[in-house]
């Protein structure tokens, strides 16, 4: 069976993105791929240290779920001062793992069916599906 038989039929129309052939043209090419984020660099040691070092730590509970309280308290004080207004760590803060899931936990949030969702046209090629599977109207704008 074909893996897109599995997927849900509301993905359907989203089978192929940009990167599906951008990404081989790259490869065949051997072209510098400036659209997405195959970091290509060496792990700085500092990095890796943390890593060893929150993992033999005895903090091994999941986080919040809006995010880790000190990095949350840390962003609302350097934002607080940045804007000149004070944020509430506990309220408006709210860390992702990426832009991508913040838009899309945005989108979850805020759009109901049928609701129109502007986006400035041409777009990162994941907007429109993210809108669509929400049930929300792309509207594209140049």
């Amino acid at each position: 069976m074909e893996a897109w038989k599995l997927i849900a039929k509301k993905l359907e129309p989203f089978q192929y993105t940009v990167w599906t052939e951008f990404s081989p043209l790259a490869i065949k090419y051997n072209a510098i791929n400036l659209g997405q984020g195959f970091p290509a660099f060496k792990c700085p040691d500092f990095a890796k240290q943390a890593l060893i070092d929150a993992t033999n730590s005895d903090e091994n509970q999941y986080s919040r779920s809006q995010g880790y309280l000190p990095l949350c308290q840390e962003l609302a004080r350097f934002y607080s001062s940045k804007y000149n207004r004070e944020i509430n760590p506990l309220a408006e803060i709210a860390v992702t793992i990426g832009a991508s899931e913040g838009i899309m936990c945005a989108l979850l949030g805020m759009v109901n069916p049928e609701d129109e969702v502007v986006m400035i046209e041409p777009c990162f090629d994941l907007y429109i599906p993210q809108t669509a599977i929400f049930g929300g109207i792309p509207v594209g704008v140049l």
